[in-house]
């Protein structure tokens, strides 16, 4: 089961795929949905979702290699079918199978897809779940008889047969719940949706709408027909499942196109949830139409957020799509919203058949003037099958039909509609031009700036969400300078408020065209710090829960976090994840009954990751030296009732004695090393150091040694050299501070290295800071000429391409591997 690579968080399952630009990257949930039913059916499935990792097309041919399906089922979107029909065909010959496409452009399209290549065998039309469930069962025979699977279009020697359209699917509650699958196949962190909670999980309760909007790709394409609910029960247990299997998941999304169709469901639905205490939150789809007791009630069960299609400002345009809804109501649902406490998400699009200038404007109005917590702004996307599609084909409206020109150049939408006195250039200025207007007003910034203090735990999702948005705004004020008409004398009075500090102009800010104002903005946003951002981060969850020990679900395990901390414990309670690069590579090393000394273990989070990963029949030994770090250590691994670690408060070294260790004040830079500067409290503590040699003398050997010791890998070395010996198979996981140790120190720290079997260097950029430093050692052996391997180092210190360390991973007896660290 493949979501195919095209561009990086390409969208696809959306119903308007593209990347956007708001950093939302959506479930590839019917793809998911299709491979539990195939699960349960006993079929070994593997579910790959490549635009979200993101995955490259070869490491997924590699993939299909070691997989070895015997039916590879492709997702599909307009945008990128020719794409998607490509890599079906490098699939195949890659490894012969029987290739599928599924989703709502070749369900409307079939025949034609069909057309495109000899590498399709089939595609399969609608709701595919069971129909992908039949195709198998037909396929696992000696002679698959492929006419009685209805729901396809497959082919049979030069010829093309169609079957007859399945019924839909009536009993939903017989399909696996989408979040188990989730679970086994997918990352949930990849997937972000911007108005929602980060992290969140999305689901869907029903299938199909009630309404028939004449724009809409979903219910045209994959589920037209009647309106199909699971039970309030059957939901619920779903909801109990994610709160014990994604216990740091911070919302459910309820991805049904109208999950409030039906008010007395909604209602049953709250009512069930209350009960039964589940305190997840979640958020929906739904229309402007849901009474002011049901908002309240949803309110009271944990409802957030409404995404809602508001489309147009002008009620004859919303007539003409059968939008179904007034003006009125819109306002009515809007300021029930609000009394009820609930976000709204709102939707508007530029450029159905009746918009014209005068209307958009109205659009933008009634955006400002209902005031929602976020708004989207889209110009008309138009999608084979749709009924907006035929209409603006027949009219001769389609600038093309190459539908590769969906997207653009980035992947972000491409108007594919051109009416009279209203281009499809024309509509993306319009909806550029809208949010500017809505989300650079001072009342909205004020709003949000107030929401950030009274509700914390908006700002992931506002953050993530800003930071990609003014990405794009700079980004398409970049490619689009050329074409927009700025005379010097308005970039020169534009330069004004910034440089001469007068007030800003924010008037001028929601003009249509991206002033130079606008790009300092987005500038400013774009360079500041992951550090000062921390900050501001940790500040607001030290108001939000005035306590100092957090518990945070952490790689698997559990971990009380100082939050007053400024170190390690900052980046696990925000993130759940550091030095990305470095834990993959490690963890990747790690096997069950391994042995594992983890030097300056801290307050374990590589201790518990490998703890777990060992298994029962391994062993850990922390040797942590700080008091206050070895108390947090114990805590956490009593949080996790882990018994194969053993805790040592003390520290390694090149001899058995006390030693003076200069307190920082974040946990993870207390060091041994003097006259360096890491934001040290002027406090030092004496700490018992003993060498490795004489720690394993009456123990187990290691199998991996992981150290970070800021500055003191050379003494650890020296105190452990019969220990290297003695390990024909150690492998080392180090990070290596040259700045703080200096370059004749580090020099002898390889020697050591050296003299024990380690003599290549491969190295792995995380930056393009190291990128010079990447270019002279990757052309030659870590150990050339003496003089000439010392010049390197004195370079790599003396030029500071670092921050605090390198990681030196030593994979095997014969090689190394050079990580940057993640900050």
């Amino acid at each position: 089961m493949l979501n195919p690579p095209f561009f990086p968080k390409f969208s696809r399952s959306s119903r308007s795929p593209a990347v956007t630009k708001g950093g939302t990257i959506y479930y590839c949930i019917w793809l998911a949905y299709a491979t539990g039913v195939l699960e349960k059916a006993g079929h070994e499935v593997k579910l790959v979702d490549a635009p979200a990792v993101p995955i490259s097309e070869k490491k997924v041919l590699a993939i299909i290699r070691r997989f070895k399906p015997e039916m590879v089922v492709l997702d599909t979107s307009t945008a990128s079918i020719h794409n998607d029909v490509e890599v079906l065909r490098k699939v195949k010959k890659a490894h012969k199978c029987f290739g599928v496409l599924v989703g709502t452009h070749v369900s409307a399209l079939p025949l034609e897809t069909m057309e495109m290549s000899n590498a399709i065998d089939a595609v399969c039309i609608q709701e595919y779940d069971y129909t992908l469930r039949d195709l198998a069962k037909e396929l696992g025979k000696k002679k698959p008889a492929l006419a009685k699977v209805n729901g396809i279009v497959f082919r049979k020697g030069k010829k093309v047969v169609k079957n007859k359209l399945r019924e839909k699917i009536q009993d939903l509650n017989k399909l696996p719940f989408v979040s188990a699958v989730y679970k086994k196949h997918l990352n949930y962190k990849n997937y972000f949706y911007s108005a929602n909670l980060y992290p969140e999980i999305a689901i869907l309760t029903g299938r199909g709408c009630p309404f028939n909007c004449k724009f809409c790709n979903w219910v045209q394409n994959l589920n037209p027909g009647p309106y199909r609910k699971r039970s309030v029960v059957n939901v619920i247990e779903e909801f109990k499942f994610i709160e014990k299997n994604f216990p740091d998941a911070k919302e459910v999304f309820l991805e049904d196109d109208t999950f409030t169709a039906d008010h007395r469901w909604v209602n049953d639905f709250c009512k069930s949830k209350i009960k039964e205490k589940i305190k997840i939150k979640w958020s929906c789809n739904a229309r402007a139409d849901v009474p002011l007791e049901t908002l309240q009630l949803m309110k009271k069960a944990g409802c957030r957020l409404l995404c809602v299609g508001f489309e147009s400002g002008s009620q004859h345009v919303l007539n003409d799509v059968r939008k179904g809804t007034t003006l009125g109501k819109m306002k009515e649902f809007m300021d029930d919203s609000k009394k009820a406490g609930i976000l709204v998400h709102g939707c508007f699009m530029v450029g159905n058949p009746e918009d014209n200038e005068e209307t958009i404007k109205a659009t933008i109005e009634l955006a400002k003037k209902l005031n929602p917590d976020s708004a989207q702004f889209f110009p008309i996307m138009v999608y084979p099958g749709t009924q907006s599609y035929e209409h603006f084909k027949k009219s001769g409206q389609l600038v093309s039909t190459d539908f590769r020109q969906w997207v653009d150049e980035n992947g972000w939408h491409n108007c594919m509609v051109s009416m009279p006195g209203l281009s499809n250039k024309e509509m993306v200025e319009w909806c550029d031009r809208a949010r500017k207007e809505f989300y650079f007003r001072p009342k909205y910034i004020g709003k949000k700036a107030l929401q950030v203090i009274t509700q914390p735990s908006e700002f992931p999702r506002l953050w993530k969400g800003g930071k990609t948005f003014i990405k794009y705004i700079a980004k398409s004020k970049k490619e689009t300078g050329k074409k927009t008409a700025i005379n010097e004398k308005s970039v020169e009075n534009e330069k004004k408020p910034i440089e001469n500090g007068k007030k800003m102009n924010w008037a001028r800010l929601s003009q249509d065209k991206p002033s130079i104002t606008m790009q300092r903005l987005a500038k400013i946003a774009l360079i500041r710090s992951d550090k000062a951002a921390t900050r501001t981060k940790m500040a607001i969850a030290r108001l939000k829960h005035r306590k100092k020990f957090v518990l945070r679900n952490v790689q698997g395990s559990n971990m009380y976090l100082n939050i007053k901390d400024k170190g390690i414990c900052s980046d696990l309670y925000l993130r759940g994840k550091r030095e990305d690069k470095a834990t993959d590579e490690l963890m990747k090393r790690v096997k069950p009954g391994m042995v594992i000394a983890d030097v300056g273990a801290n307050i374990g989070y590589y201790a518990l990751m490998e703890a777990k990963a060992v298994g029962p029949k391994g062993k850990v030994y922390a040797i942590e030296p700080i008091p206050e770090n070895i108390v947090l250590l114990k805590k956490n691994i009593a949080a996790n009732d882990y018994k194969n670690i053993e805790v040592f408060n003390k520290a390694a070294g090149d001899k058995n004695c006390k030693k003076k260790i200069f307190i920082s004040k974040q946990s993870n830079l207390s060091t041994f090393c003097e006259n360096v500067e890491l934001d040290q409290s002027g406090e030092t503590i004496d700490v018992d150091v003993f060498t490795l040699d004489s720690f394993f003398k009456n123990r187990e050997k290691p199998q991996i040694v992981r150290m970070d010791v800021e500055g003191y890998e050379y003494e650890i070395l020296q105190g452990m050299k019969k220990t290297m010996k003695e390990c024909k198979n150690l492998q080392f996981f180090i990070e290596v501070h040259a700045d703080f140790m200096g370059e004749e120190k580090t020099v002898r720290f390889l020697k050591i290295l050296k003299q024990n079997g380690i003599t290549h260097c491969k190295i792995i950029r995380e930056s393009s800071d190291i990128l010079k430093f990447s270019e002279k050692i990757l052309s030659k052996e870590i150990f050339p000429e003496e003089g000439e391997f010392n010049k390197t180092i004195g370079e790599i210190i003396s030029e500071k391409k670092f921050h605090y360390g390198l990681y030196y991973l030593f994979a095997e007896k014969n090689g190394m591997m050079l990580l940057k660290k993640s900050i």
